[in-house]
């Protein structure tokens, strides 16, 4: 058998640097939410947009660029007086709040 042996703090079979060492926690890094942001956006992909509102100042271009976007509009937007623009509907500023809502409850992305 062995005989148990006890040694004092000068004794110790630990280097004086790694028993006298203080142990100090980390500093939280705080991370702003834009930083949080930019981080999500550089590793998930871009979200397919399906409509996408162009403000032109006193008009605007509302495109459809799915064709889960298209559909919505073709069934939600415009009639037969609806003026078209390079493929877009010309929209008074008026209406795109509504638009844009509508559009986003029924789950589309815009932008």
């Amino acid at each position: 058998m062995h005989a148990s042996r006890t040694l004092s703090h000068s004794q110790s079979t630990v280097p004086s640097a790694k028993r006298d060492r203080k142990v100090v926690p980390m500093a939280s890094a705080k991370v702003s939410r834009k930083q949080l942001e930019d981080f999500v956006l550089a590793i998930l992909p871009p979200p397919q947009i399906d409509i996408r509102l162009e403000n032109h100042g006193s008009l605007f271009l509302i495109r459809g660029l799915s064709e889960a976007g298209q559909a919505w509009l073709d069934e939600n937007v415009g009639n037969d007086e609806t003026q078209h623009w390079g493929g877009a509907i010309v929209c008074e500023p008026r209406y795109v709040a509504d638009i844009a809502i509508g559009a986003q409850k029924a789950g589309l992305v815009i932008r």
